[in-house]
């Protein structure tokens, strides 16, 4: 969609993937093509032939559109060295994991005066069976999980799905606890300049595979989800695109997921 909307604007748009019948590049919007090798098998040769490409092509913005991301971050100054007056529509690596690691970005919504259920950050067995006692209903998930993976509770539709016994946090792979709520699932995409954000759009998920990820979406009038991931770029100077998750309660609180 947004190499459609790009393209429409009569903007020179490259459109990039590892395989060649993938949507995003036979959209009109895209000018040209190519295929890359894939970021997590190949990360280096993925970002030399992302930079031999801005170079042939005479690529001014390189805007990311999924987990590539993290590959093209840790190589930022790669990237900058080969291209110095090239836009990178993304934050620095060190930013990305600030928000990418469930524990940092907790801590960091509390800091901010976000709302979040209390959590508890488990980096072994034990503490991970100590963490549970400590509600009636409770809700985990794996610092780096994502996609509603890697997650375990003993309250609503996802109950009884894995084992306690199943669970191995470590100090690099910890597992954070925290009292499961009840309310509405929100998210929000939204694009931010230099810490502001110039783009917002906040959605429900009426329905749902598997009661994780969502495949119908019904815009909602948020402006609290908005005030939450402005101070969040704020705080951050974010530049580029971000997303985030919520948990409505009954009373309008928008908790940070």
């Amino acid at each position: 969609d947004e190499i459609r909307k790009l393209g429409l604007t009569d903007r020179y748009v490259l459109a990039t993937d590892t395989f060649a019948s993938a949507p995003g590049s036979h959209t009109r919007g895209a000018a040209e093509r190519a295929v890359t090798p894939r970021p997590t098998q190949q990360p280096d040769e993925f970002v030399d032939s992302i930079i031999e490409l801005m170079g042939k092509h005479d690529i001014n913005w390189l805007l990311p559109m999924f987990e590539e991301v993290f590959y093209l971050a840790a190589n930022r100054n790669k990237i900058v060295a080969a291209h110095p007056d090239a836009t990178l529509f993304f934050p620095d690596f060190e930013t990305l994991h600030k928000v990418h690691d469930k524990v940092s970005f907790t801590a960091l919504c509390k800091e901010l005066g976000l709302a979040v259920a209390e959590p508890i950050t488990a980096t072994n067995e034990d503490e991970f069976k100590a963490a549970i006692a400590n509600w009636d209903h409770w809700f985990a998930r794996a610092a780096y999980g994502r996609g509603g993976m890697d997650i375990i509770t003993n309250t609503g539709p996802l109950a009884g799905e894995g084992s306690v016994d199943d669970i191995h946090p470590t100090v690099e792979n910890p597992w954070m606890v925290q009292q499961f709520l009840t309310g509405t699932d929100r998210c929000s995409w939204s694009v931010a300049h230099e810490g502001e954000i110039v783009l917002h759009s906040c959605y429900e998920h009426p329905m749902t595979i598997d009661d994780r990820g969502g495949v119908v979406f019904e815009s909602v009038d948020s402006p609290e989800s908005l005030a939450a991931v402005q101070k969040i770029a704020k705080e951050l100077n974010w530049t580029g695109q971000i997303s985030m998750d919520y948990l409505k309660t009954e009373d309008g609180t928008h908790y940070m997921v």
